[in-house]
């Protein structure tokens, strides 16, 4: 609970890791509570100026609830911090805190934030990345699936993965589905985790997948979630890369094409510049096969092909 004596020791600290003041509520009030719940979480004093002097706010009877309602919406995932008016000399301050949150990254508006010392620094692809790696182990689906074991996964299905991750090229996994399972860290303590349950259950459970892409290195536009059984999806492919600190996974959906077409684009979004012989090597799949494939892409305005024809290759036209 916040009173008249946490206020005055958080105005006497002034702005720093965890605290920051605002002459009044609006687009930089949720950044700070996106860039505390991104790190160790922290406090936004409302009706407070730079140098700690008081200002005061107006408020109503439904304005916290408003300014609740303008937070939720304006985050991914959803943030509820706590919020409370406080009277300090005749006048209203606003204390809005936000622990750190469990899984990260908290966006506002496709943008991304960290607390930095007494500031907020805007993320970086590589950041946000990073950021997703470390939230993993932190997150729903690394923990053990309650009540599932390992005779509910399906061995054809981590079999089907096992090829396709080996033959990427990218790392190589044991011919093992455990073992392989367990160097993903899929399997915990001899038990499923949720992901190798959404991934691998013979009857999977409904789940939602939520993705978008990248307008500028740092605002992802166009997210949206996905909601059923990843078997429901046969457009939908992903790409698996070892990286420092943990496995990144790629999901890619194109709209309108079936499902070795849409590998097919997905592979080239991998590669740009890869050419008909090294597609056919690395996805199996016969040349004819490939160049019905490309010639529906390129009717689509999907992909198209740059340079000299013994030399160039095929990109995706973003």
């Amino acid at each position: 609970m916040t009173n008249r004596l946490t206020i005055d020791k958080l105005l006497k600290t002034g702005e720093s890791q965890t605290v920051e003041f605002k002459a009044s509520f609006g687009r930089e009030t949720i950044e700070s509570l996106v860039a505390f719940a991104n790190v160790q979480g922290g406090t936004v004093l409302v009706g407070v100026a730079d140098d700690s002097s008081i200002l005061g706010v107006t408020i109503g009877k439904e304005t916290l609830n408003g300014w609740l309602g303008q937070i939720k919406s304006a985050t991914s995932p959803a943030i509820i911090p706590d919020i409370e008016a406080v009277q300090v000399d005749y006048k209203w301050v606003v204390a809005i805190h936000i622990n750190e949150y469990p899984v990260k990254p908290v966006n506002t508006k496709g943008k991304y934030f960290k607390r930095v010392a007494n500031s907020n620094h805007q993320l970086s692809l590589s950041e946000i990345t990073n950021l997703y790696l470390q939230s993993l182990q932190a997150s729903w689906d690394a923990h053990e699936a309650q009540g599932e074991s390992l005779d509910s996964l399906s061995v054809n299905k981590i079999e089907k993965f096992i090829s396709v991750v080996n033959g990427s090229g990218r790392f190589t996994l044991d011919q093992s589905p455990i073992l392989a399972l367990q160097k993903l860290k899929y399997v915990v303590n001899d038990k499923p985790t949720w992901a190798s349950t959404l991934l691998f259950a013979t009857e999977p459970p409904r789940h939602h997948i939520h993705i978008g892409r990248f307008k500028t290195p740092t605002m992802i536009i166009d997210d949206r979630q996905i909601s059923d059984t990843l078997t429901v999806y046969p457009e939908l492919s992903f790409t698996v890369e070892e990286t420092s600190g943990g496995i990144l996974v790629s999901f890619c959906r194109s709209e309108g094409v079936n499902e070795g077409v849409n590998e097919l684009y997905c592979h080239i979004r991998k590669t740009p510049g890869i050419r008909i012989p090294e597609l056919s090597q690395q996805l199996h799949v016969p040349t004819k096969t490939l160049e019905r494939w490309i010639k529906q892409l390129r009717d689509e305005r999907k992909v198209n092909f740059k340079g000299a024809p013994k030399t160039g290759g095929y990109y995706v036209v973003d």
